[in-house]
C-alpha cells in the first residue's frame, strides 16, 4: 500500500507514510515508506509530470518505487544530497563522467554500497535495468546478495 501511495503522490498521504516509517515494526514496511516519501520528494522537486526523469519512459513501461537515476541531473543530485537537501544545483550533469563505463561503474558502486540509502540504491538499480548490457546485468546480479530484503525484491 505504501508503494502505491508514493506512486499516486498525494500530499495527504505523507502523514501516514511518516507515521509508518517511524513506528512500524517491519523493516520492509519502513523501507517501503522511505521509498514512497523520497519518490514523492524527488518528483515534486523536479516538477515532474512524466514517470521518467528524462521524459522518456522505461523500456519496461514500469512504475517503480524509486525514480530511475537515468536522468542526467538526478544522479548528481542523488550523489550530493545531504541532510535532506540538494547541496548542488539540479543543472549538474553526468557529463562529469568520461564515458559510459564510468557511469555504469558509479551506478554499480551505489547499488552495492550497504551504507547508501535504499532510495539511492533502488534508483541506481532501475537505471542499470533500463540501461541494460552485460555490465549492468552483472551489477544487478551482484545486488542479489544485499542485506536489504526490499532491494533484493526489486
Amino acid at each position: 500500500a505504501a508503494e502505491s501511495l508514493g506512486v499516486i503522490g498525494l500530499e495527504r498521504s505523507v502523514p501516514i507514510l511518516k507515521r509508518s516509517l517511524d513506528s512500524d515494526p517491519a523493516e520492509e514496511v519502513r523501507g517501503t515508506c522511505e521509498l514512497a516519501l523520497r519518490r514523492m520528494e524527488e518528483k515534486a522537486s523536479r516538477g515532474q509530470v512524466s514517470e521518467a526523469p528524462s521524459g522518456v519512459p522505461s523500456p519496461f513501461l514500469s512504475v517503480d518505487p524509486a525514480l530511475p537515476a537515468s536522468d542526467v541531473s538526478s544522479i548528481a543530485q542523488l550523489r550530493y544530497r545531504k541532510n535532506g537537501k540538494d547541496s548542488i544545483p539540479s543543472c549538474i550533469s553526468l557529463l562529469q563522467f568520461a564515458d559510459n563505463a564510468s557511469v555504469l561503474s558509479y551506478f554499480r558502486k551505489v547499488l552495492l554500497d550497504e551504507n547508501e540509502s535504499l532510495y539511492k540504491r533502488c534508483a541506481a538499480l532501475f537505471a542499470l535495468r533500463d540501461h541494460g548490457g552485460k555490465e549492468a546485468v552483472n551489477a544487478i546480479i551482484a545486488s542479489l546478495g544485499a542485506a536489504s530484503p526490499l532491494l533484493r525484491h526489486e
